[in-house]
């Protein structure tokens, strides 16, 4: 059963870092605010006793003990996961594996995939580049997520932006603490869409790939209803 087999390896996950397991769950359990009020407080217990131990206030056995406790409270959530959820999950990760991270500076590409581990995002890919990247290889995405997160910005971010939505076919999600607010405005309104913080990247992502998701699904029906008439 799926619903069985995801709970197995979140599990697993959460043995190894119950932190990389937070954004899972919250996407699973998006529309039950009862369960994702019970893992924002499981989140800020884990970091503030990482925060004390790291502080000297509490020891090491202390913290691990607190850990434990946490992560029972992770698997009994876990244990919640009906099979609908499941198929539900695995039907977005499925249909959205094509994804492009664009990173100007090789230092960035670490941190990025601390955001996006493989567990969860097998198919995202991370590539270094100043320069346009090949028209082919970029449209065989569904999104480019274009990392800005250098400072100081250089001076050519801007017209490589334009460059991805003018020449290339995927969506673009800006990830940056340096407003671009012509992004929101025409002609670009409709194609691309930005995250400021970590805090805020995959939530913006997911929000992306429900609304392709929506339109692909709406022009497969008009397409059907035409064939019919």
């Amino acid at each position: 059963m799926r619903d069985r087999e995801l709970r197995t390896k979140l599990k697993k996950v959460v043995a190894k870092n119950a932190k990389e397991v937070i954004p899972v769950l919250d996407q699973i359990f998006a529309k039950d605010d009862g369960i994702l009020d019970e893992i924002l407080l499981l989140e800020s217990k884990l970091e503030r006793a990482e925060t004390q131990y790291r502080k000297g206030i509490i020891t090491i056995q202390e913290r691990n003990m607190t850990s434990d406790q946490i992560n029972d409270s992770f698997f009994q959530i876990i244990e919640k996961i009906k099979l609908e959820d499941a198929e539900s999950y695995l039907k977005t990760q499925m249909k959205f594996d094509k994804i492009l991270v664009v990173c100007l500076e090789q230092e960035r590409k670490k941190e990025i995939r601390k955001l996006f581990p493989t567990t969860y995002w097998p198919g995202l890919i991370i590539e270094v580049s100043s320069a346009l990247l090949e028209e082919n290889f970029v449209n065989d995405f569904k999104i480019v997520v274009f990392d800005n997160n250098i400072k100081p910005a250089p001076s050519y971010v801007d017209e490589l932006i334009k460059s991805y939505l003018d020449t290339r076919d995927p969506y673009l999600l800006y990830f940056g603490s340096e407003p671009k607010r012509w992004l929101g405005e025409p002609p670009y309104v409709e194609k691309a869409y930005f995250a400021n913080s970590v805090f805020s990247i995959q939530t913006r992502l997911y929000e992306m790939i429900e609304y392709i998701d929506n339109i692909t699904s709406s022009e497969i029906e008009q397409e059907l209803q035409d064939q019919v008439q």
